[in-house]
């Protein structure tokens, strides 16, 4: 009794499980794939393929043809074994990688259009042992293409260096097409070292161009350029191309040109990037007025009628350094204090000799000798 339940049990399960025909139909792709305009593509792909089945008996077969098709208002081939079955439109940009007798089913097309955008389907065909033809298409995992304007540039990165020292600069780009990347060219000649990297990302690939050269003063407001270059097959070549000002700094540079006067000093700084400048007391620490520089050279004035020191220091600081001058005040600020002391005693000397002689006067009018008394 026990051994009739198991075995009902077991063909209950065995009939609840799908037929082979669908189980082993499978294909393994990428269904949204994005790729440039005249640039290539390569859609990866395989797939699982069963005997084909005639009236619930198994028939052996072996794949033998790969087709692929656009699905459109009618399903046109864009690939086919046979050239002659292929749309005009895809004659001759679409190729096979894969060995359909290995199951392997990838396809390239080269040099995109905007019109290939759109939904793909893989057919396969086989031959059976009777002669006959076992096909299938996997209408339910289509592949799904988007199709963008290259109209991206290479994109330059490069942090700011001091002059003289090994500046490195990366130039990197987005393609499609693993089997045609793009070529990637400097415009500066003098390089230490020029090295190149692959990296996958989705569907796309991304070409890096590191670029190390030792940097020198005449490379100060130099554009440097990056061009990728693309093979078009049959259509020759494109080129984009992006440019980039160096990125170059110096530490603070105090011109000849500072000086001081009777009245006022004046420190002319010259640096990149820009500085914070301060007036600093004799003792060279105690702060007297300060600013952050918007621009690479500035005059900065300071007053010195206020400023009662002998010596004056001028200092700037960037991130690649600092420079400090010191001006000396003795001379002009001694005449200075001398023309205002003498003046000083002037209108001292004036007021007391106005003061006196008043209090004469007065005396003089109230004083009258005795005998002239009434």
């Amino acid at each position: 009794m026990a051994t009739r339940q198991l075995w009902i049990i077991s063909l209950v399960l065995c009939s609840a499980l799908p037929s082979a025909a669908t189980v082993n139909w499978k294909l393994t792709v990428t269904n949204n794939i994005q790729a440039y305009q005249h640039d290539c593509v390569i859609i990866n792909c395989t797939f699982e393929y069963n005997n084909c089945t005639e009236e619930q008996k198994k028939i052996q077969s072996t794949p033998e043809k790969g087709i692929w098709m656009k699905k459109e208002g009618m399903d046109v081939n864009l690939y086919h074994p046979n050239s002659s079955q292929i749309h005009s439109d895809f004659r001759g940009r679409t190729e096979l990688l894969g060995n359909i007798s290995q199951k392997n089913c990838t396809l390239k097309i080269n040099n995109l259009r905007k019109t290939d955008a759109g939904q793909y389907i893989f057919r396969v065909e086989g031959i059976t042992t009777k002669g006959g033809i076992c096909h299938y298409r996997y209408i339910e995992q289509p592949v799904k293409l988007k199709v963008f304007n290259k109209d991206t540039r290479p994109v330059i990165t490069m942090d700011e260096v001091k002059v003289g020292s090994l500046a490195t600069v990366t130039c990197s780009i987005n393609y499609t097409c693993v089997s045609n990347p793009p070529d990637l060219n400097w415009s500066h000649e003098q390089r230490e070292n020029d090295s190149i990297y692959k990296n996958r990302h989705g569907d796309q690939w991304i070409l890096t161009s590191i670029l190390t050269f030792q940097t020198q003063e005449s490379d100060l407001d130099t554009m440097i350029n990056c061009t990728a270059k693309y093979n078009l097959s049959s259509s020759g070549y494109e080129e984009k191309k992006e440019s980039t000002l160096l990125k170059l700094g110096y530490p603070p540079r105090i011109k000849e040109e500072s000086a001081c006067s009777k009245n006022q000093c004046v420190c002319v700084v010259d640096s990149r990037p820009p500085s914070v400048i301060r007036w600093l007391s004799s003792d060279g620490k105690s702060v007297i007025s300060n600013i952050s520089a918007k621009e690479y050279k500035v005059e900065y004035e300071l007053n010195i009628l206020d400023v009662n020191v002998g010596v004056l220091y001028c200092e700037a600081i960037n991130r690649h350094g600092k420079s400090t001058v010191s001006f000396s005040l003795g001379s002009s600020l001694g005449f200075l204090y001398i023309v205002i002391s003498g003046f000083a005693v002037l209108i001292i000397i004036l007021l007391a000799a106005i003061f006196y002689m008043w209090r004469f006067r007065i005396q003089k009018e109230k004083w009258v000798p005795f005998f002239c008394l009434p």
